[in-house]
């Protein structure tokens, strides 16, 4: 008796742990993929890491639209016009020939200008200090996979620049090129509530509407 208790208890804990072990890759197999852009077509509805990227190089072209990751009405408007504006069929959907067209605009349009690495620089440190990607840096440069040497010239995205004029404030400056505090602080490395020295030359952050001077 006391043998079969036994050998029904060992029974019981295998059967427990290939369901658990089931379990376990059904829920490995539900998580959700981090799709990159061009390895399926976008359309009304889809989400993820490679809508937000087609939302972030739609805006370095100079498209205007919310970069959120979710492919609404706003951003098939959107892919509509830059499919129009290049001879495409407007379909509001995003497969390769939409693509491939995206990535030539870019590397035509994006202007940029030489930076030298610094010790200690990454491609993370770089784009966030110009206010870009990771992956746009090594699509303009055609960056070998080894880390970045000191010494050696990158190209960058060019950044707008704003020279600070008597009474200006970094308040006054952001609402000039409708942009905000944070944004303006953090791409210079400053205190937003620091007072700026007049000739002080700030980036402005891309996205910026560069408005005439009254």
């Amino acid at each position: 008796m006391m043998r079969r208790q036994f050998f029904a208890s060992v029974a019981f804990v295998a059967l427990l742990g290939l369901t658990l072990a089931g379990g376990s890759a059904q829920a490995a197999e539900s998580a959700p993929r981090e799709w990159q852009l061009g390895e399926r077509t976008l359309a009304v509805g889809s989400w993820g890491a490679d809508v937000f990227t087609l939302q972030i190089q739609l805006r370095e072209i100079g498209y205007e639209l919310k970069a959120d990751g979710m492919y609404g009405p706003e951003t098939r408007s959107v892919v509509e016009a830059f499919q129009r504006d290049q001879g495409l069929a407007v379909t509001g959907k995003v497969g390769q020939e939409t693509i491939e067209r995206l990535a030539l605009v870019r590397m035509r349009r994006i202007e940029t200008m030489p930076y030298t690495v610094q010790p200690g620089d990454s491609l993370w440190s770089i784009a966030r200090a110009f206010d870009t990607t990771m992956e746009l840096l090594i699509e303009i440069n055609e960056l070998p996979d080894r880390p970045l040497r000191a010494g050696e010239v990158i190209k960058v995205p060019a950044l707008a620049q704003y020279e600070v004029k008597p009474g200006d404030t970094l308040w006054g400056i952001a609402r000039r090129f409708r942009t905000s505090v944070q944004a303006l602080a953090e791409l210079n490395g400053i205190s937003p509530e620091g007072i700026l020295r007049v000739g002080t030359v700030l980036w402005l952050p891309r996205g910026s509407v560069i408005l005439p001077e009254m």
